[in-house]
């Protein structure tokens, strides 16, 4: 991710959680995610869309983090309380087509592939599409 190399301890994340805290999208929620009483990445509600019940995930785990399902199990707990609390019904991740990790997470919690879109983001090798997944989940 663009912002990866800026992120690299508590300090820095709680920075980078306050500019999205301040996004002014509605529905946005930023948090750390501690692992092993380490920093381990950030998890986050980016957007609600009221009028579509519908919702953008996203999360970025360090080095220490990755591969312990981390993200399973943080959306063992965000899916019910978006359903439940939110009252969403779709939750949508953008993925990098190349984020063979990510595109794992989210097909193992069940999301499904939709479509491709062109990637705005400012990463390396910018020509690869983001891969949009979504989950229907049950209010």
């Amino acid at each position: 991710m663009p912002w990866e190399n800026s992120v690299i301890d508590r300090e820095s994340a709680e920075g980078y959680i306050d500019k999205r805290l301040n996004s002014g999208e509605e529905g946005a929620e930023w948090f750390a995610i501690n692992f092993k009483n380490k920093f381990g990445g950030i998890f986050a509600i980016k957007s609600i869309n009221r009028n579509f019940s519908s919702c953008e995930l996203g999360y970025w785990l360090s080095d220490n983090a990755r591969g312990n399902r981390v993200i399973g199990q943080v959306l063992e707990s965000a899916v019910p309380y978006l359903a439940n609390k939110q009252n969403i019904s779709v939750i949508e991740f953008h993925c990098l087509e190349s984020n063979v990790a990510s595109i794992r997470i989210v097909e193992r919690v069940g999301a499904k592939f939709q479509r491709k879109i062109a990637n705005i983001l400012d990463v390396p090798h910018k020509e690869q599409s983001l891969c949009i997944y979504t989950l229907e989940v049950q209010v």
